[in-house]
């Protein structure tokens, strides 16, 4: 039986398998079943992992094309910026990677999306409010 699922790992006397084929492993004389055990018997010191998630990692799965459209929509110079949001989804779309580039795109020009929360400045942008700069205090004269 050929052992092409299991990555072995000398310098950590590991196992190496992935999620799905260690839950396919689970099920008694499955395929998967039979060539872990196989590997199993080959390293009976070693021990069986599978790679951990990437923590920490934020995914947008339901970020959409018109969803940043709009959110760019409602920020300063937003004629300028969906002029080129368009040029860029033209020119992916072109490559064939329409919605990864334009996503990579929006995370550059758009960081802040990120937080998922609004600040004062973009609520002041929309009403149209000038939020005045605050001016310093003069220093105190000791003569």
């Amino acid at each position: 039986m050929a052992i092409r699922n299991v990555v072995v790992r000398m310098d950590k006397n590991a196992l190496v398998v992935t999620k799905t084929f260690f839950k396919k492993a689970q099920v008694f004389n499955s395929p998967e079943f039979k060539e872990l055990r196989a590997a199993m018997e080959m390293f009976p010191a070693f021990t069986v992992k599978s790679p951990a998630q990437v923590s920490g990692k934020r995914t947008y799965k339901n970020l959409t094309v018109e969803q940043m459209c709009g959110y760019i929509a409602t920020q300063p110079d937003s004629e300028a910026r969906l002029a080129e949001f368009d040029a860029v989804l033209t020119v992916a779309d072109a490559k064939g990677a329409k919605y990864p580039a334009a996503k990579k795109w929006f995370f550059e020009k758009y960081p802040e999306f990120k937080k998922r929360c609004v600040s004062q400045h973009e609520t002041d942008e929309l009403l149209g409010k000038v939020v005045p700069m605050p001016t310093p205090e003069p220093a105190a004269s000791n003569f």
